[in-house]
């Protein structure tokens, strides 16, 4: 086998000897995948390890109920993946999509199992592969996913946001009730008592005022109402996250707790 040959970039499979390499490179098939089409979903059966020699892809958890999808590795030429499911033969636990136009090299299952885990260093290097894989999903679970969306749509509170708050929370109390009625009835006594009324009746001036006043409510209101869809907005994907978060937990116990049950002594 040459120095140029791929398998000299894969950490797995340099650590098998010689010979056990030279046997692995005709048994490997080469696949394309266009830039956006996907590799594998999360489910299908692991019946092959991927090589990526050509290009960038992305493994990620597939979007459920209208969100977006949870990115977990980028994906890189040397890069190895979907080893978990062809290891214990089950199913795919997550999706992997192709950034770019990529070149893998698959190994059926079996040849995997037969080349890799019959040598010591390959078997070693597994172990460690799956630990990193381990690290990165514990990283993913032990992160806060907990935000508080009210300190920080304060933090980014501007004084247009102020000024509308406010004028929307003056707008919808009783003092601003109050305010209307004396400013009217003090506004029509004085000029139907005045020998000189500034704003005689119909009160043409003073339904300008009014007009002026209900036009800049308006924009004001849209502006606090706005800014309330977006604090609801933030504070359901901070929910999304901690939920998403749970259910990785929930699913990750469930698998540990499979693994203890199958390796019990019967």
């Amino acid at each position: 086998m040459t120095s140029t040959s791929p398998l000299d970039r894969i950490p797995l499979l340099e650590a098998l000897p010689p010979a056990d390499r030279a046997r692995l490179q005709g048994r490997l098939a080469e696949l394309r995948v266009p830039a956006g089409g996907v590799i594998f979903n999360r489910g299908d059966q692991g019946d092959r390890l991927f090589v990526l020699a050509e290009g960038s892809a992305e493994a990620y958890l597939p979007p459920e109920g209208g969100a977006s999808r949870v990115l977990l590795r980028r994906l890189g030429p040397g890069d190895h993946f979907g080893e978990l499911a062809v290891v214990d033969g089950g199913l795919r636990t997550a999706s992997v999509a192709a950034v770019t136009e990529v070149r893998l090299l698959t190994l059926a299952r079996q040849d995997f199992l037969d080349a890799v885990l019959a040598s010591p260093q390959g078997a070693r290097v597994l172990v460690e592969a799956m630990a990193q894989q381990l690290r990165l999903s514990a990283a993913l679970l032990t992160g806060r996913a907990s935000r508080n969306t009210v300190l920080e749509l304060e933090a980014a509170r501007s004084l247009s946001d102020t000024v509308a708050e406010r004028v929307a929370r003056w707008n919808g109390s009783w003092a601003f009730v109050a305010f209307l009625v004396v400013i009217t009835v003090a506004w029509s006594a004085f000029n139907a008592a005045s020998d000189r009324p500034f704003d005689p009746y119909p009160f043409v001036f003073f339904n300008l005022v009014l007009a002026v006043l209900v036009a800049l409510q308006g924009p004001l209101l849209m502006m606090a109402q706005n800014r309330e869809v977006a604090a609801d907005r933030a504070a359901a994907e901070a929910g999304y996250r901690v939920n998403l978060k749970n259910e990785l937990a929930l699913e990750r116990l469930v698998r540990e707790v499979e693994e203890l049950r199958r390796a019990r002594p019967k």
